[in-house]
Formats: C-alpha cells, sequence, structure tokens
C-alpha cells in the first residue's frame, strides 16, 4: 500500500520503473533517479520533454520506488490541481522523503502558484527531502515570471526526456503487454505504430483496447485482430 499524504492526487501502482522502458538515450537518467532514491539523498532533478514521453510516468515511478523503500511520496499534477485546488494545496509535504511536481510550467504567469511553487521548494529543500520536477518546456524556454523560481529550477539536475526510437517504442510495447498476459509479437508491434500513431499515449490507448477485446474475443492478437478492432473503434467514433 502507497504511503500517500492528505493530497487530491494519487500515484498508480502499475506506473513504477518495471513498467517504464527508457531506451538508449534515457538509461543514464532513470539510473541517476533510482540512485537518488534509494540513497534519500535529498536531491534536485528537473526532467523536460516538449513531446508526450512519459514524465507522469517517470515522476510516479519514482514515487512508487521511494514507496518501496519505506519513504513517504508526494505526486502533485499540477495541470489538475490548479482546476480543483488552490496553491494552498501544496502546504501538507513536511513529512515527505520524496515530492514530484509534474508540468511546472502549467502554472507560468499564475503569482500565487509561482509563490507557492517557490515556497515550497525552499521548505523541501530545508527538509532534506528529494525533489523531482517535470516540465514540458526546456528550461532555457521557462515561462515563469518570477526569477528567483525560475533560478531554483535551472540549479537542478536537468534531464532531456527522449523520444524513443520506433524500434524502442515495439520493444516497449510487446514488454508492456506481455506484463499484462498478452501476447504480441513484433510485427503486431509494428503495425500498431503504423496506424495508430507514435506517441505513446496513443500506443497505450490501443493496448488496453486490445487488453478488453482479447478477453471479450478469446482470440490471439494478430494483425487481422488488431485490424478488426480499429475498424471497430473507428465506426464507433465516426
Amino acid at each position: 500500500m502507497a504511503r500517500q499524504l492528505s493530497l487530491p492526487f494519487s500515484f498508480g501502482l502499475e506506473t513504477d520503473f518495471n513498467h517504464y522502458f527508457p531506451g538508449v538515450k534515457n538509461a543514464q537518467m532513470v539510473t541517476g533517479l533510482r540512485r537518488a532514491i534509494r540513497g534519500n539523498c535529498g536531491e534536485f532533478f528537473l526532467l523536460w520533454s516538449g513531446v508526450p514521453a512519459g514524465k507522469s510516468h517517470l515522476l510516479q515511478a519514482c514515487c512508487n520506488l521511494a514507496d518501496s523503500e519505506g519513504q513517504r511520496a508526494a505526486y502533485l499534477p499540477l495541470k489538475n490541481l490548479k482546476k480543483s485546488s488552490g496553491p494552498g494545496v501544496l502546504e501538507d509535504l513536511a513529512a515527505c522523503d520524496l515530492v514530484t511536481i509534474d508540468d511546472v510550467n502549467e502554472i507560468a504567469g499564475q503569482p500565487m502558484w509561482e509563490e507557492a511553487i517557490f515556497h515550497t521548494f525552499n521548505q523541501i529543500r530545508q527538509q532534506g527531502a528529494t525533489l523531482v520536477i517535470s516540465s514540458s518546456q526546456a528550461p532555457a524556454a521557462f515561462t515563469l515570471k518570477m526569477p528567483d523560481l525560475i533560478s531554483r529550477m535551472k540549479s537542478a539536475e536537468i534531464y532531456q526526456i527522449h523520444d524513443l526510437e520506433d524500434a524502442e517504442k515495439c520493444a516497449a510495447l510487446v514488454k508492456r503487454a506481455a506484463a499484462r498476459g498478452i501476447l504480441i509479437t513484433e510485427e503486431v508491434a509494428q503495425y500498431c505504430l503504423s496506424r495508430v500513431g507514435r506517441d505513446w499515449l496513443s500506443l497505450i490507448t490501443v493496448l488496453n483496447a486490445i487488453d478488453q477485446y482479447s478477453i471479450e474475443q478469446k482470440r490471439r492478437v494478430t494483425i487481422p485482430f488488431v485490424k478488426k478492432l480499429l475498424l471497430e473503434i473507428s465506426s464507433l467514433t465516426e
């Protein structure tokens, strides 16, 4: 059971490092994150990518790893929090060993939120907790308005999350399917990439559909099977 604080958002138990496929370009980043969390040494990381590349998964994977190490972790998705809560939601973090803040760029230009994030940053650093922040903007292109907050962000150990190569996406899709007990060949994975899209969100969405459809149909997952599934999905959305 994950050690969660009284916050409106939790981290998913399936979004761990075992379900994350870093590929060659992201391997060093993942190694650094795992080392820092296991060492519980109060490091600060900023992860960014201008395209969907699994930022939220990575932050939640950090939380799950911290939980497995007996630490208390908090996952704060700012894109959702700013719609449902005020900046005061960031105050209940004193007991955390790890704090992850997703999509810091979402509160750019909002003075109350920027100030709250700035004070949260100072609090977390003072208490020696590990901090992992994500952004869809590169540090050089930050649209944050508070100079001190920008300075804090740029003091992090910064990693760009690189998109996977197509071959790596196929391997990741096969691995993720296998974790669910679904046998998908490399040819089927390649077909999904060519028909559904190459971004990871689209691939996971179609995998969810394959999972449900294969149970209903009690059939092996083949290219004709996926083709029929996609036709049915297309007919429902027309």
